[in-house]
């Protein structure tokens, strides 16, 4: 066997050549075809995320909101609950 097998050699490099020419054409295929898609994904997710963001700020608040106004409504039914227990002594008091 010699050292150097030259026609093997010569299909090796054909074949890098034919390789590197496919790699190419893939590159300019995700540069064409992909990439922008990608870009507009990045985009649309930057957005949605924004969006979502800004609808859980707004949930936030509107269950603070929420509390706030139970706590209040629980002042009021137990500060009405003490009146009428007051006015009901009261009564019971004149009519004895």
């Amino acid at each position: 066997m010699p050292p150097f097998d030259y026609p093997d050699k010569k299909k090796r490099l054909d074949q890098i050549d034919a390789d590197q020419a496919e790699l190419d054409q893939i590159d300019s295929m995700i540069k064409s075809h992909i990439m922008p898609n990608v870009e507009k994904l990045d985009e649309n997710i930057l957005k949605k995320t924004e969006l979502r963001d800004h609808v859980a700020k707004q949930l936030a608040e509107q269950t603070e909101s929420l509390k706030k106004m139970e706590r209040d409504a629980a002042t009021l039914i137990s500060s009405i609950r003490t009146k009428a227990t007051k006015l009901n002594v009261r009564q019971s008091a004149c009519l004895f």
